[in-house]
This record gives structure tokens, sequence and C-alpha cells, in this order.
């Protein structure tokens, strides 16, 4: 934690019927409470470093993002009505879902001191307080500057059981608990959590509000270099017409664990529309679908649409796709894909995603991909060979 900025005084643990009562007299009915809209998630693989790691944090990066660098909300302008009051967006870390419940991760959420000069931390609750704060008269986009602090195993031996998230005061106790740090972590599934975001409001008596239904959860950040579990090695088309029926390939770093639970979906994040679509695995790292016609009134201009990958429920990651209109002539589509041909330069921990352009579309191209690849790490492995070693 950052010393002098943890906040004892401030009670963020107020009786829940006593929270919704206060809520409803200064709050628009629960019907209307607007939502937090996560505008930029963080990657689905991240590398987590121990305190005595400082010199090398990193903060939490985005998936490949041309606007947005680290995490993002997009919050309401009808929160705004009455400029007196104290918003804040508190912002945790969970465990993913255990038994029903998420628990308070027990490694540590930071963020630099002057992001959160006017808020505060609660230890207690692995949660910070970030103000909302006018700027420019513009309040709709907030990113933060996060880091996660790996607990020294040595400090998970004989842990206490993990208090269930935004119920501090309430423990599982239907099942015991392992010793040893090794089941802890295996146990609470501790190299996955998911960043939580929810909207407080500061009254009388530095009493914390909770808007409870604003609260939303990001994607899974998995513990580990972007090479993983499920990693994504290439995907393409990227784009295609509004008509659907267009065959799409998404090529994995490795073969696809607990692929029955892998579910394919489609959705224009500005809309409620999301449809699941039917997926095959071929070869062990290959999935192919085909993409489903665009719900959307008729087209004139290409829509950003997003291809979501789903186990259990939870999504491990969204890949960009583009709905292009009818009319959009052959020649110009060609252009575009070509434009659209760039590698996600931003996995710094890894080897890139790889954005296949529309119009190279063969039967071949997965094993030229492959194959290029193998060609690569081949070259790589002869040329880090010492001479002192022949």
């Amino acid at each position: 934690m950052f010393p002098g900025f943890e906040h004892d005084s401030m009670d963020t643990n107020i009786d829940s019927n006593d929270a919704l009562e206060i809520a409803l007299e200064i709050a628009p009915t629960v019907e209307q409470l607007p939502e937090i809209k996560i505008l930029a998630h963080p990657k689905s693989r991240h590398r987590v470093r121990y305190s005595s790691e400082q010199y090398s944090l990193r903060y939490i990066q985005t998936e490949k993002n041309d606007k947005f660098s680290y995490p993002t909300i997009k919050i309401s302008s009808q929160w705004f009505g009455n400029c007196t009051r104290k918003l804040y967006i508190r912002v945790g870390l969970t465990t993913v879902l255990h038994d029903g419940h998420r628990y308070i991760h027990p490694y540590s959420l930071n963020t630099p001191s002057e992001d959160i000069l006017n808020g505060f931390i609660n230890p207690n609750e692995n949660c910070l307080y970030f103000p909302i704060e006018s700027q420019n008269n513009s309040f709709d986009e907030m990113s933060f500057r996060l880091t996660i602090v790996k607990t020294e195993q040595r400090n998970l031996n004989e842990h206490d059981p993990l208090k269930i998230f935004d119920s501090p005061n309430l423990v599982d106790n239907l099942q015991p608990v392992p010793t040893t740090a090794k089941k802890f972590i295996k146990f609470y599934k501790l190299t996955q959590s998911q960043l939580v975001f929810t909207i407080f409001e500061q009254i009388n008596n530095n009493q914390m509000i909770p808007y409870e239904l604003t609260t939303t959860y990001s994607n899974i950040m998995t513990e580990g270099s972007s090479k993983g579990e499920n990693s994504i090695y290439a995907y393409f088309p990227t784009m295609g017409s509004c008509d659907g029926n267009e065959d799409i390939m998404i090529c994995f770093e490795s073969t696809i664990l607990n692929v029955k639970d892998l579910k394919v979906y489609f959705e224009i994040t500005t809309t409620p529309w999301c449809i699941e679509v039917e997926a095959n695995v071929k070869d062990k790292k290959l999935i192919t679908f085909k993409s489903p016609r665009c719900q959307m009134p008729i087209l004139t201009a290409p829509v950003e649409a997003e291809i979501v990958l789903k186990q259990n429920g939870t999504t491990i990651t969204r890949l960009k796709y583009v709905y292009n209109p009818k009319n959009l002539c052959a020649q110009c589509r060609h252009l575009s894909t070509m434009n659209n041909l760039t590698t996600l330069s931003d996995y710094k921990d890894s080897d890139s995603i790889q954005v296949v352009p529309q119009y190279d579309q063969k039967p071949n191209i997965l094993e030229n991909i492959v194959a290029n690849r193998k060609e690569k790490q081949s070259y790589s492995q002869v040329s880090s060979v010492s001479p002192n070693d022949h």
C-alpha cells in the first residue's frame, strides 16, 4: 500500500438496509440508476510481481486499444445532476467465481499516490476509491493506472479463509481451506482475478453508500505472460458483410483447454445485441465459425462489433470485428482491410496476436502462419546458442 493514503475513518461497511434506505432518498429509482460501462478491459494475461520487484512493477495494460492504454470506464452524465454530491468510483480486485462467491483477492491492488490524492485506500477490502471530479465539464471517462502486488507464498501458509467480496463480515466455512500456500492458491484460483467497479457516494458522517446495481466486473486476468492457457495467436478475417455467413478462424497458441466449456458470441457493445454462434474445433488449436447476420438497421457505414470468447460464462478475451454495409464495394473493402493489417504491438510481454488480412484469405493460410512462427522460433533458438556450446 502507499503510506499515508489508507483511510481508516471512512465507514464503507454500513448495514445494507441502512444503505438502501439512504440511497433511495438521495438517488433516482433503482430502475433509473445508470450503469458503469467498461470501455477498455484489462489484458487477459498480466505479469504479477512481488513487492521486492518494485523497480519493475508494470501498470495493468488493456487489450489492443487505439485510444486507452489502461483500464477505462464510462460514467453516465445522469449522475451529475447535483454538483454538490461527493461521488467515488471504487475499484477492487476479486477472485473469480468460486462456489457462487467472489472473494477479496489477497494480492494488493495499488495505484500511484498522485492518482488518488483526493481519494483513499481501504486495505481491509483491497479497494481504491477515486473521486469523480469534473474536468472541463466532462465526466464521461476515467482511466486507472493500477498494479497488482503478489503476496509471498510464505504469507499464504496457514492463511485465514478469504472474505466474501462486498460482505467482508461473512466467511464461507462450508469447505475446509487448505493450509499450504500452493493448495491455497489452487483452492481460490488466485492465479486469476477480476477488477470490479462500483459507484459510491459519501454522505453525512463520512458514510459511504454503495450503488450496487452499478457494479461491473472486468474480463478475467490470468497471471503470467501472454503465452498460456487458451492464448490466441491469430484470427481472421477481421471484417465482413453485414449479411453474415463469413468463415472466421481463430488459431490458439497451444491445445485448447476445456474446449467443451468454450463459447463464442458476437456483440455490438453500443446495443443490447448479443448472439451465440456455433463453433467447431479443428486440429485442437483452431476453431472455426460463421459470422451471424448483423441485427442493426440498414448500415450506411461500417459498424464495429466484438467476437467474445467465454468459458463457464466468464469472458476470456474480446476480438474486434467490423460489419460492412452491403453497398461497400469489393475494392473499398480490400483497401480497408489492407489498412487494418496491424500486429497487436501492445502485447509487450509476448508475441503479438496476428491479424490476417481478409484479402489474403486462402485455404492454407493457417499452415503458413504456423510454419512462419515455427521458423522464427527455430532461428531464435539457433542464434541464441553460444559459440562455446559447439
